[in-house]
């Protein structure tokens, strides 16, 4: 895969420097390239464990998707390899740590840097809903920060290609963040999203979700019985503006037609118009000319005493190759050979 510098990346040539996470099908890693100024980040995806739990559709999804990004807070894909036990897939590298971290040291966050974070993702949304992408996974933990406190977006694992009106039923996302349609599997499409990023700034603003009952509750069924229930009430605090305030309840309509945002590509359009964001800069923050309230700490991930890879020697080891040709979807791959899809 050709990348904006005009080089490809080889595996072979990426050199492991550090350990940045583990997840359920594998690991990210810290690797410098060789004509590449900056480090980059590897996601490194075990075969055997996606096969084991049936979601190659996912890690195909993902790359789909990835490829076809050019946003300056989403992560480039420089490259996809793989070899005999793992698909790999190259990706910007964000120093900052992510949200949830952010969240886990600094609340409560001043009401700028709360405005500051929901503008970011309105951009985020709205940008992915133009190109038919429903990303169905806002949550903390999937939204970074680069060294000068910009949100960037990452993992597009249960991202979906939806053509406009169309809905897709599979109940997918972090139980607390989905809408209700999700739950109750009446169709969902990009209307979800804008119900997931009022959540998310509910969680900014008061340091809980709003279906956990205040908090108290992580019990998947209870909170799921929460957002299904037009009855429910979450509370603010008085010290909560009321621009912000307005925003939430107009994002947690449980009617998907009446929740703002649900016009299609005129969607994020209707989000902005929202007195809540009344004198925001919006071009200067898509250009990086608005201050981020809030500078990470940019610590670089230091190597992982467990970590396994040794990029240039995973037994049993065959010589990668950088893909070509079609970027399928499993809509249009037999699953039995989705890894053919990374040659």
């Amino acid at each position: 895969m050709a990348t904006s510098e005009n080089h490809k990346y080889r595996l072979t040539s990426l050199e492991n420097t550090g350990f940045l996470g583990k997840g359920t099908y594998g690991t990210v890693l810290l690797v410098n390239a060789a004509h590449s100024q900056r480090p980059l980040a590897l996601k490194c995806v075990s075969m055997s464990k996606i096969d084991q739990m049936g979601h190659q559709a996912h890690i195909l999804a993902e790359r789909a998707v990835m490829a076809n990004l050019d946003h300056p807070f989403m992560p480039k894909l420089y490259g996809t390899f793989r070899d005999s036990l793992n698909v790999y897939l190259l990706t910007d590298y964000f120093s900052g740590g992510d949200l949830l971290e952010l969240y886990m040291a600094s609340f409560p966050f001043s009401a700028e840097a709360v405005r500051f974070f929901t503008c970011s993702i309105v951009c985020m949304l709205d940008y992915l809903h133009h190109k038919q992408i429903v990303y169905r996974d806002l949550k903390l933990e999937n939204v970074m920060l680069d060294s000068h406190g910009y949100l960037n977006l990452v993992d597009f694992g249960l991202s979906k290609m939806l053509e406009i009106g169309e809905r897709t039923y599979t109940i997918c996302g972090t139980p607390m963040y989905i809408a209700p349609e999700v739950v109750q599997k009446t169709g969902h499409g990009h209307t979800a999203d804008w119900w997931t990023l009022g959540v998310l700034i509910y969680e900014l603003q008061m340091g809980f979700t709003p279906f956990s009952n205040e908090g108290k509750s992580d019990n998947t069924r209870t909170i799921f019985k929460n957002i299904v229930d037009p009855a429910y009430h979450f509370r603010f605090t008085r010290s909560t503006p009321p621009g912000l305030r307005s925003l939430v309840r107009m994002l947690l309509s449980h009617n998907p037609l009446s929740r703002i945002g649900f016009q299609a590509h005129a969607a994020g359009h209707f989000v902005r118009q929202h007195e809540y964001f009344a004198g925001f800069d919006w071009k200067g923050l898509l250009e990086r000319r608005t201050p981020a309230p809030v500078l990470p700490s940019n610590k670089r991930r230091s190597n992982h005493p467990h970590d396994p890879f040794d990029l240039k020697s995973i037994p049993p080891y065959t010589p990668p190759v950088e893909t070509k040709g079609c970027l399928c979807t499993a809509s249009s791959v037999d699953v039995a050979c989705w890894h053919d899809v990374f040659v």
